[in-house]
């Protein structure tokens, strides 16, 4: 109980003196504006390109690994878009938010921060192989179900462009393909340049569970209705952690070190930066 403690205690610490900093401190939501904007642009691809770049490059292309972990995902997305699409009667828009609520694992913010610090150092090639594909797969399915959704009278061909235009160009996926040809390279940073790198990386999860912390306090606009968003998160988690974990079972090929990062438990799905 006291190493469950230990490990868990400093990143739910943060997220309580974000949420008791906002509560004592009278600011606007919008003030923590450039605080994302540091942990979306600088502090998350650091930590990202630090990750992917120390991964071995034959363990960045486990096809098992990668198409179990993104197939579950997936499997848990469907499910939950049709039960709120067929059962309660939501439009599309709101089915494709509540899917990924249920099957969007916290590989952004908690994620990578939990999984290495609660596993070691073996978790460091899982980790980066769920956030590359994963945050892919996510970054193509979401605009495009909600373009369609929205009735967009754009051509197809456009709404495509835009949607690998976000792709390319998000920090998130930037850094992760500076680390994979970092890896591939075998190139390593000047040393000035790996101490920012590490520096920022460093930063990464202390601001965003800060952030975190002040968002519950400060955040009261929600896409759908807060009761139904607490409740698809609380039943998806079980069943999404829960076949992701039976499906890595039943891979005979793919490692044991692979299979406890693979359950990150799910998170409301925070906008996309283009």
């Amino acid at each position: 109980m006291a190493e469950i403690t230990g490990l868990v205690l400093p990143f739910f610490g943060l997220i309580f003196l974000g949420y008791l900093t906002a509560r004592l401190v009278d600011h606007p939501g919008e003030a923590m504006g450039w605080l994302n904007t540091f942990i979306v642009y600088l502090a998350l691809p650091a930590l990202f390109f630090k990750l992917v770049s120390r991964t071995p490059v034959e363990e960045l292309t486990r096809a098992d690994f990668i198409l179990t972990s993104v197939g579950t995902t997936y499997v848990v997305f469907a499910l939950i878009f049709a039960i709120g699409l067929f059962l309660r009667r939501n439009t599309v828009a709101e089915a494709t938010m509540q899917g990924f609520a249920g099957a969007y694992g916290n590989i952004g913010y908690m994620g990578p921060g939990l999984a290495l610090l609660a596993l070691g150092e073996t978790a460091a090639v899982p980790v980066a192989l769920i956030f590359c594909f994963e945050n892919a797969a996510h970054f193509t399915v979401a605009p495009a179900m909600m373009a369609a959704a929205g009735g967009s009278k754009q051509k197809p061909a456009v709404v495509a462009l835009g949607i690998a235009r976000r792709i390319a160009f998000h920090p998130f996926i930037l850094s992760t393909f500076a680390g994979v040809a970092a890896a591939f390279l075998s190139f390593e940073p000047p040393l000035p340049l790996q101490r920012l790198i590490d520096y920022l990386a460093q930063a990464a999860a202390p601001c965003a569970l800060l952030r975190w912390g002040s968002r519950l306090r400060c955040a009261r606009s929600s896409v759908f209705p807060q009761r139904s968003a607490t409740s698809f998160r609380r039943s998806s988690c079980f069943i999404r952690c829960s076949c992701t974990w039976r499906s890595a079972l039943a891979v005979p090929t793919i490692p044991s070190g692979y299979r406890q990062p693979c359950c990150s438990p799910p998170c409301r799905p925070q906008p996309m930066s283009s």
